[in-house]
């Protein structure tokens, strides 16, 4: 009597615990070549012999044809978070210059420009077409001047 159906496994004689087992020898040669000639059969394959069914094959293509529908809104940030002008925004109006550090382009203070004017002098400064008043300037232009160039108003000439 078989103990476990189809596998040639049966129970001692008189129900005890011995356990006799019957192996077909010419079975396992046959399943074992079976098995080699799949193993053989299967590392002479590739993917496009292979159909796709439902689960597609991890391919560039595939990559980019599924990115190019998506958009930001599809993707979950975690905690490195994109860019967006009310991102940025926001960022910015919590800031001030003192956030900020300067280089080389220093920021405009009072402080700076009072400092900066203190070291200076009308030599330093381009006059260009509005000229700042020097007592030569006043002199030369007096020089080419008569009483017929100014004007009298309430205070007459001596004549």
């Amino acid at each position: 009597m078989s103990f476990i159906a189809g596998t040639g496994i049966t129970q001692g004689a008189g129900g005890g615990s011995s356990i006799n087992i019957h192996v077909n020898v010419e079975q396992i040669v046959v399943n074992k070549n079976h098995i080699i000639t799949i193993k053989a059969d299967l590392q002479n394959i590739s993917t496009s012999e292979v159909p796709e069914g439902s689960r597609l094959y991890y391919t560039e293509e595939h990559v980019d044809a599924n990115i190019a529908l998506k958009t930001t809104t599809d993707i979950t940030e975690g905690t490195n978070l994109y860019h967006t002008e009310d991102r940025v925004n926001a960022n910015i109006a919590l800031r001030t210059t003192t956030d900020i550090t300067e280089g080389a382009n220093l920021y405009y203070t009072e402080e700076r420009v009072d400092a900066n004017i203190a070291l200076k002098s009308t030599t330093d400064i381009t006059g260009g077409d509005n000229l700042y008043y020097t007592e030569d300037r006043v002199d030369a232009n007096i020089a080419l001047k008569s009483t017929t160039d100014i004007t009298e108003g309430d205070n007459l000439y001596y004549t």
